[in-house]
């Protein structure tokens, strides 16, 4: 490091040299050859390129368009498997700002048969129509491919009784099964499971007039 004694002075690069200006003195240094990246730099660099490959890979598989933030969360709860565990993804909102749990005031919940169940309800003043799609895609994580997947969709007028619903968008196979709930302008991962071969058969939207034990799969992320 040396001092600027000239009267002209300057801060930032010029040829070789780097100029900074320090407790009101300019100064001047070499500038580096590079960056000298340590083992461990490297390897948080690695688990970075990793978790932000299968993020997008995940997020292209389910096609759910998010805010502005929903990248960086996907790759920071990615990163400390290095994008090989997916649960930490369970509960991911896609809309931070509007959660698929603002659209109910009863919880739908998804039971271990794979079906969403809507409890009959009176929804939430304001919301005059409600979408909702079931969206489940099965992948080979090592590979990057995926297997299959399948969708069930219900519209819902909430001007008219509603008595209650299940959906079921079953992907038969093996693989990791991610299962995503969009809700009209919101979208959350509410499922990731490991499974074996899978005979579930898919089944259309209709009502449902019992109550289905289940617990509830709605986990927001702060």
């Amino acid at each position: 490091m040396a001092k600027q004694t000239s009267i002209l002075t300057f801060t930032g690069r010029l040829g070789p040299l780097t100029g900074f200006k320090r407790n009101g003195k300019h100064y001047f240094r070499n500038r580096p050859d590079g960056i000298r990246h340590t083992p461990n730099m490297k390897r948080a660099a690695q688990r970075f390129g990793q978790a932000s490959r299968t993020g997008a890979f995940i997020r292209k598989a389910l096609g759910i368009k998010g805010d502005g933030g929903h990248v960086n969360r996907f790759t920071k709860l990615l990163i400390p498997s290095a994008g090989v565990d997916l649960h930490p993804l369970t509960g991911l909102q896609f809309n931070k700002s509007k959660p698929t749990s603002s659209h109910f005031s009863k919880l739908p919940v998804l039971g271990k048969d794979g079906r969403l169940y809507i409890p009959a309800q009176a929804f939430p003043k304001g919301i005059r129509h409600v979408a909702i799609k079931l969206i489940a895609v099965r992948i080979d994580l090592q590979t990057r491919q995926v297997i299959g997947s399948n969708t069930a969709v219900i519209n819902i007028d909430t001007s008219q009784k509603f008595e209650g619903a299940e959906l079921c968008a079953s992907v038969p196979g093996t693989g990791t099964l991610i299962t995503a709930l969009s809700v009209n302008d919101s979208a959350a991962i509410i499922a990731v499971k490991e499974t074996q071969a899978v005979s579930i058969r898919p089944v259309e939207p209709h009502f449902i007039h019992v109550n289905v034990p289940a617990v509830p799969f709605i986990v927001l992320l702060e």
